[in-house]
């Protein structure tokens, strides 16, 4: 009984009246910089080396956009993108190993690798592969800026070739690194 006289005192089930109660204890805010909702440090730049541009909080193709030039004479902030970073480190978040190919289709494979590549950078320029290298034994090493795009062209290869086994292996948390091995089975024809 004693709850229901205090839910009419104080605006409850009769009452169409609101009451707003205000927080004593402020909250404070977040400082510039620091944590998960800080302002970018440039809202516009360019890419020294690819020319993408990074506008609305992401890396976009910008051909023909700005030059460095006018990015300059504007004070437009000039940097190097997340994909040539990369790069200039030598770091790789996908890698393809593939083995056990014949001599002849190996042109053919290149340039089904170069093409991917050439195709997934026009969807996003961030997604690049990095560098294709032959490697003691017949091997072929291919690097790539996202894990997902070795993944999906190890997937490629295997539709097109068909006589094709895969393995894919993640590393551990701290480095996100997906390592796919492709291996090329013979036919017995």
């Amino acid at each position: 009984m004693a709850r229901n006289s205090f839910r009419r005192e104080r605006g409850g089930a009769r009452s169409s009246k609101k009451i707003h109660y205000k927080s004593r204890t402020k909250i404070p805010r977040a400082k510039a910089g620091v944590g998960p909702h800080y302002k970018a440090e440039h809202s516009f730049a360019v890419c020294k080396k690819c020319r993408s541009v990074y506008q609305k909080k992401a890396w976009r193709h910008g051909q023909g956009v700005i030059s460095l030039d006018e990015a300059r004479k504007l004070r437009v902030s000039i940097a190097l993108c997340p994909a040539d970073q990369m790069i200039e480190r030598k770091l790789y978040e996908g890698e393809l190993t593939i083995e056990g190919f014949s001599g002849k289709s190996t042109n053919e494979l290149l340039r089904l690798i170069r093409a991917y590549g050439d195709r997934a950078f026009k969807r996003d320029c961030q997604h690049r592969v990095i560098g294709v290298e032959r490697q003691k034994g017949g091997r072929i090493r291919v690097t790539t800026t996202e894990n997902q795009l070795a993944a999906k062209l190890a997937k490629k290869i295997k539709d097109v070739f068909n006589t094709v086994t895969v393995r894919t292996s993640y590393s551990k948390e701290p480095h996100e690194v997906e390592r796919v091995y492709l291996k090329f089975v013979k036919n017995s024809e």
